[in-house]
């Protein structure tokens, strides 16, 4: 298990270099859902990983009509603000719904935060900021392919609650060292297969809980 990990992590760290450099996916453009795409007359479909790294650049961009283009047409997208992903109460937003969030001023209940208890209320905007991109995830410290990294108390379904799905976990270990590590935080992108390519099923946002 220890070396299955490790290597989800080194084939993360190396697709990333290889996106450093202008590598990855061979200089090819990419379906709005990652899906097939032409490059020289060859199809080149992109990866889960490459597909998660791409969704959480819309996400530091806030660009929700291009994220939009990502999310399943018939599941939508759930947004989780803890590891533990309630499939019945927590919110879904339909493509239609993502493209318009960050305009929509109406707060909504979004699960509970951890330790009071008390609803999260929040509008999207807020939620964004809080338990979505709370960090430059864009930038972080690792990168697990269908791995988990971060964990804490909350009980982590993410198996349970997505079967047919894989997930791109990006990771920050901490940021300032008086915390030990306690301000840990994790942004994991939920993907399912299509005919035609990954379509973005879940977002759960993940930290150091009570």
């Amino acid at each position: 298990m220890k070396n299955k990990w490790i290597a989800s992590i080194v084939a993360a760290s190396l697709i990333l270099a290889a996106a450093a450099a202008g590598l990855a996916g061979c200089g090819a453009e990419t379906g709005a859902n990652g899906g097939n795409s032409e490059n020289g007359g060859q199809a080149v479909e992109m990866t889960a990983l490459e597909t998660g790294m791409a969704i959480v650049k819309l996400l530091r961009d806030k660009d929700m009509d291009a994220l939009a283009g990502y999310a399943h047409p018939e599941k939508g997208v759930r947004f989780s603000p803890y590891a533990y992903i309630d499939t019945a109460k927590d919110r879904v937003l339909s493509a239609a719904q993502l493209s318009e969030a960050l305009q929509d001023e109406e707060k909504y209940i979004w699960g509970a935060y951890d330790g009071s208890g008390e609803p999260i209320e929040l509008a999207f905007s807020d939620y964004y900021d809080e338990f979505i991109y709370s960090a430059d995830f864009a930038e972080p410290q690792i990168i697990g392919n269908d791995t988990v990294i971060g964990a804490g108390n909350s009980i982590n379904n993410i198996r349970e609650a997505y079967p047919d799905a894989v997930f791109v976990e990006f990771h920050f270990k901490g940021f300032d060292q008086q915390y030990e590590g306690m301000d840990w935080c994790s942004l994991r992108i939920v993907l399912e297969k299509s005919t035609d390519g990954w379509y973005l099923v879940g977002i759960v946002h993940d930290q150091w809980t009570i």
